[in-house]
């Protein structure tokens, strides 16, 4: 008890910098920034981290010790859940160079009962370690059912790695607290000696077994077991009938990419034909050009067969107009990066079933889908209040109250700080709050007193909803806090997030549509405008000239989140400040100042996210991209953006109220 305890506060202790570095590293990371900043944020991200990583470590491994792990048990997508762990990791693994792969069971049930943070746990340790110890290669994550037994289902996961290898000898070892195979790799890989440890435990707990096959210099493969409960709530259905009875190329040069790829066509009644190598995927499209529905590329690590690529690419979209899902890496760069600019739609590798299966029936469904496929990381959100939340936030270090503040400030709320549970009690005085953050270890009075102190005052805020910010870990202390008079706990680092759903959940407050572009009129079109937009003579809802989808209404309702008025503002928004946007940018272009230009283009392709101007976020985007590559191409790039913008505004003007009521048949 007196070790947990030590634990407990060293963790706090730790936790409270930690919290400032990554913050504040995450606030500066939005800012305008080169790569060699960017580099050093990174890394500095990074480091932070590895460092969080090991003290949750520490505290993990004492409560088990303790006893106090226990686990939860909810419905979950075992895919999904799986996805995630890999899509957080795929970085890391992608900038050594080295294909991450899931091949999982098409007899996984749709939901099971379990706790998905735990196996999350358990998997980004076998994952990671194994990301750590292969320096080149593949790591393969299966999934497969081993028992069902009336409502209860056990599974295996195993990870296998083309990595260094563990001797016979040495694999005893692994699973004992604070132990590697070889004193020297804690130097060289790093970490605490406790991950598997901790996994062990609570494979343990889920009824499940844990181990290890391996050979010297011949990678390894480590797998788990654990039992789950089947879940009644239905999964939610993948549109199929896009796919159906339809040929699809694929192209990768590992061999179980390709087998998870036809796995999950297959799956979706597609017929696949699969391929490793450019000549015989050149051969295949020459052969069954008109047949084929889709193709899905993926790109090489290497850039030695750029042009091969260039060519095939080419060859598929404008000999046999068929379309192209382009596989690429999640890190940057430049002859991958214009490869991709080349295909219908692009993914991240390892790709995920539902985003892919959208992805597919947009290519193969409706010629309007093509160019509205639009993915969930695609879609950046913004939260408006009904009316902004007064809040007092309560913290003794300078850089995490400002760091607090900061990020409710972003949300649009009226922020108070103050540094002292004294000073808290001194501003409930002054004025009224619709919530405290309040910070819990703090010298004279800290949190747990001032929270007494208020619940015990016979004024008007005594019934002030009072949430703990705090860095203690411990299920135990959550108890304590509630139990002094505290209604919610956040264990920081906190997120944006976290703090709108506190928000949303103690306050009588609501998200509601943004009306900032309510008051605002439409500009008329530029002056400097080449056509007038009464004779252009185009259709409203696309350029016919180039067949492009010029305004899609259905896209920009689902950038919305759904919400029609929200997708009127959002679009009136980009319309009132389109003209000021193209005047700056060619001025800056006429003033030769590059960064300038960049700001302002980076301004335009974010606010064209928003909406559904698919071939004007398309011209920002590439725009943005040749600035940031310091290419040729720029006078090119902002002719065709002011032309696109010209095809916009024509729409707007031929179809006056009309965005908000969006035909399934004609998107535009």
């Amino acid at each position: 008890e007196i070790k947990c305890r030590v634990i407990a506060n060293m963790s706090h202790e730790i936790r409270t910098p930690l919290n400032a570095s990554l913050g504040f590293t995450d606030l500066l990371r939005k800012s305008e920034l080169d790569h060699r900043q960017r580099d050093f944020l990174a890394t500095i991200r990074k480091s932070s981290l590895g460092l969080l990583q090991i003290i949750n470590d520490i505290l993990d491994f004492s409560k088990i010790e303790a006893g106090k792990v226990a686990l939860d048990e909810i419905a979950i997508d075992l895919r999904e859940t799986i996805e995630d762990v890999l899509t957080v990791l795929a970085p890391s693994a992608h900038e050594k160079q080295i294909e991450i792969i899931s091949i999982l069971s098409p007899e996984l049930p749709g939901h099971i009962l379990a706790d998905p943070l735990r196996l999350k746990q358990i998997l980004t340790n076998l994952v990671s370690n194994a990301v750590k110890f292969t320096d080149n290669g593949s790591i393969t994550v299966r999934v497969n059912v081993e028992e069902q037994l009336n409502q209860q289902v056990t599974f295996k996961v195993s990870v296998s790695d083309t990595g260094i290898g563990i001797a016979e000898e040495e694999q005893q070892k692994l699973f004992q607290a604070f132990s590697q195979v070889d004193t020297s790799t804690t130097r060289e890989f790093g970490g605490s000696g406790l991950g598997l440890v901790i996994a062990k435990e609570l494979v343990t707990q889920m009824n499940g077994t844990i181990g290890v096959n391996s050979k010297l210099h011949y990678g390894a493969n480590f797998w788990f077991t654990f039992t789950a409960g089947l879940s009644h709530s239905p999964a939610q259905a993948l549109p199929l009938h896009p796919l159906t009875n339809k040929q699809i190329i694929i192209y990768d040069k590992h061999p179980l990419v390709r087998l998870s790829l036809a796995h999950l066509v297959s799956d979706w009644q597609a017929i696949p034909q699969s391929t490793g190598e450019l000549p015989e995927l050149e051969k295949i499209i020459d052969e069954k050009g008109e047949q084929l529905a889709a193709a899905i590329i993926s790109l090489n690590f290497d850039n030695t067969k750029s042009q091969e690529f260039c060519h095939i690419l080419n060859k598929l979209k404008n000999t046999w107009h068929c379309p192209t899902l382009v596989l690429n890496y999640t890190v940057d760069d430049d002859e991958r990066i214009k490869l991709a600019e080349l295909a219908s739609a692009t993914l991240a590798k390892p790709v995920r079933y539902r985003e892919l299966n959208q992805t597919l029936s947009g290519l193969i469904g409706p010629a309007s889908q093509i160019t509205s496929i639009t993915t969930a990381a695609d879609v950046m959100r913004t939260v408006q209040f009904n009316r902004p939340p007064r809040i007092l936030a309560v913290d003794d270090n300078p850089a995490n109250l400002k760091l607090v503040s900061t990020m409710l400030g972003d949300l649009g709320a009226l922020v108070t700080e103050a540094s002292s549970g004294a000073q808290a009690i001194e501003r409930l005085n002054e004025t009224m709050f619709d919530i405290i953050f309040m910070d819990i270890q703090m010298p004279g009075m800290d949190g747990v007193e001032a929270t007494s102190h208020i619940r015990r005052n016979p004024s008007c805020y005594r019934d002030t909803p009072i949430v703990a910010l705090t860095a203690h870990a411990l299920e135990s202390e959550r108890d304590t806090l509630l139990n002094s008079g505290m209604d919610d706990y956040l264990s920081k680092p906190v997120t944006e997030q976290q703090l709108i759903n506190t928000i949303l959940r103690w306050t009588d407050i609501k998200i509601v549509d943004s009306k900032t572009s309510s008051q605002k009129e439409v500009k008329k079109p530029h002056q400097q405008a080449v056509h007038s937009i009464e004779h252009t003579g185009l259709s409203p809802a696309k350029d016919r000239k180039n067949n492009k989808i010029v305004v899609d209404q259905a896209l920009g309702v689902k950038l919305a989140a759904g919400k029609e008025g929200l997708a009127q503002e959002l679009f009136e928004m980009l319309l009132a400040n389109l003209d000021s946007e193209l005047k700056d940018i060619q001025q800056a272009y006429q003033d030769r100042n590059h960064q300038d230009l960049l700001s302002i283009v980076h301004r335009l392709h974010g606010a064209t996210r928003y909406c559904g101007v698919p071939a004007l976020k398309a011209a920002a985007e590439h725009l943005e991209a040749t600035l940031k590559r310091q290419q040729d191409g720029i006078a090119e790039g902002i002719e065709r953006l002011v032309e696109e913008s010209l095809l916009v505004k024509n729409w707007a003007v031929a179809n006056p109220q009309q965005y908000t009521s969006p035909q399934e048949d004609n998107p535009g």
